[in-house]
């Protein structure tokens, strides 16, 4: 388990960018788009680039990086069953018609931003953030790393 200090404002800062680019699995709702996943390629240059400044740097950035992922791939696959429905609108008047899956990915996507901007702002203030059960597996699995 992490121990509790103090963290300095570089690894807040680190940490809580990590957690914003889950702002970007909002735009998923058009569908899988190359702009949607810049928030995955930043999470992972952060991760890559500062997983040594210290345990908690990087325990929050691959938190970040794997939970962003299974959301992007969740959401990005009840949009690709959406499309390819027969269900799908087929004329003018239906395409103002939402979907039951599409419905399910834009709440995916509501949820994700919101509980990224939790962590966002737990980082920024210095606490201790853990997604749901994804966070307490990853910390059981990090193996331990000096400060």
């Amino acid at each position: 388990m992490i121990q509790p200090r103090a963290f300095n404002f570089d690894e807040r800062r680190w940490a809580a960018l990590a957690h914003s680019n889950s702002m970007f699995l909002f735009l998923l709702v058009g569908g899988p788009s190359p702009i949607a996943a810049t928030g995955l390629l930043i999470t992972g240059v952060v991760y890559l680039l500062k997983r040594g400044m210290s345990r908690w740097v990087a325990f929050q950035t691959l938190q970040a990086l794997i939970y962003q992922v299974l959301v992007y791939l969740l959401i990005s696959t009840f949009m690709i069953v959406d499309a390819s429905s027969p269900l799908a609108p087929q004329t003018e008047a239906e395409v103002g018609e939402i979907t039951t899956t599409a419905a399910i990915a834009f709440a995916l996507s509501l949820v994700g931003l919101f509980y990224g901007v939790i962590g966002l702002v737990r980082c920024v203030r210095g606490k201790h953030f853990r997604y749901l059960l994804l966070g307490h597996l990853l910390e059981r699995g990090m193996r331990p790393l000096e400060d």
